[in-house]
């Protein structure tokens, strides 16, 4: 259970601090000396409220504050958002490590963002830090800029609330972005296009590219809200479809993954064109198709991480690499009530 810490369990904070900036010692990670952050720092952050704690049979496991942005030392680089919640002394047990606990609480300061209708969650690590920063990169921060002031590295969370009103799913064959795209449709009120049943006529004749586009360009332009798969790299579409989105999904899958995914998709509708494909599109497998799936990974992944990372200051990006850690994501995202979404109605 995460709460609101109380001046009850200062003694209790204290001596987690003193644990966890020993144990840090002890690896040669020196973010924090054994003056710093302790009681006295963590009882100023209770009476103003600000500081949550862990707590699993009674026992506080976990620490860290959450409080506007305000520290001058964060002046020196440019962020994405000015609106934002920072996490500060965050500190788990050492003898509860990789029980999730460091996730938890980060993960419960980024719904406070929401909560408190702002904009971002913001962190900074020290750079040697390497499971924090391992961790904050799983859970989609953006690290930013060093913060030589406080020799530390800067992170930020935008929170999805802002955006995920055009979204762009990419990923190989059989990770399911078509799936992606009907959860999200629904689970957002989003306008729906899987670009396969825009480029592929009936029997696997293919668009022109121009005519592509302008079908694509037709389709944002008539809604406000919409969520779309495909790569389609090479199309002259990608620009447009890159400068309307607010969201970047990559389903980074390991191949074997893409493969059982293509085999399921075939049983499936063996013999049998698939709902969001143009009629006689038959499914099945051949060598060709084989071949794109087994070589996505070396040909085609390297561009496609290229363009996330390109975008990720200007556009909420996210890179799964499991279907769990897509699942956990989609149930952290709340429903929406009805919105309009096309300009036509």
């Amino acid at each position: 259970m995460i709460r609101l810490a109380t001046t009850h369990d200062l003694i209790a904070i204290d001596s987690l601090a003193v644990k966890t900036i020993q144990a840090m010692h002890a690896e040669g990670l020196f973010q924090w000396s054994l003056a710093y952050p302790r009681q006295s720092h963590f009882h100023i952050d209770i009476e103003q409220g600000v500081c949550y704690v862990y707590v699993q049979n009674g026992e506080v496991l976990g620490v860290m504050s959450v409080m506007p942005e305000r520290e001058d030392s964060y002046r020196e680089i440019q962020w994405i958002k000015k609106d934002s919640l920072v996490v500060h002394r965050l500190m788990v047990d050492p003898s509860t490590r990789r029980q999730g606990i460091a996730k938890s609480l980060i993960l419960f300061a980024y719904e406070l963002v929401s909560d408190k209708s702002l904009q971002s969650l913001k962190i900074d690590t020290h750079p040697n830090n390497l499971p924090m920063r391992s961790l904050l990169k799983s859970l989609h921060f953006v690290e930013l800029d060093f913060l030589h002031g406080i020799h530390r590295i800067a992170y930020e969370r935008v929170h999805h609330d802002l955006a995920l009103t055009k979204v762009l799913i990419f990923g190989n064959s059989g990770t399911g972005k078509t799936t992606l795209t009907k959860q999200l449709s629904k689970k957002r009120n989003l306008a729906a296009l899987p670009l396969d049943s825009v480029y592929w006529l009936p029997n696997w004749q293919s668009l022109p590219d121009e005519t592509f586009t302008r079908k694509v360009d037709d389709f944002m332009r008539s809604n406000d809200r919409f969520v779309m798969d495909g790569n389609y790299m090479r199309s002259a579409s990608l620009p447009k479809r890159l400068e309307a989105a607010d969201t970047l999904i990559f389903l980074d899958y390991e191949l074997n993954v893409a493969l059982q995914g293509v085999k399921q998709r075939e049983k499936e509708y063996r013999h049998r064109y698939r709902t969001d494909m143009a009629e006689g599109c038959i499914e099945n497998v051949d060598q060709e198709f084989l071949s794109y799936i087994v070589e996505f990974n070396k040909k085609r992944r390297p561009a496609l991480l290229r363009l996330l990372n390109s975008h990720e200051r200007t556009k909420c990006c996210y890179v799964f690499q499991t279907r769990e850690a897509l699942e956990n994501w989609l149930n952290s995202i709340k429903d929406v009530s009805y919105v309009r979404r096309s300009r036509n109605n």
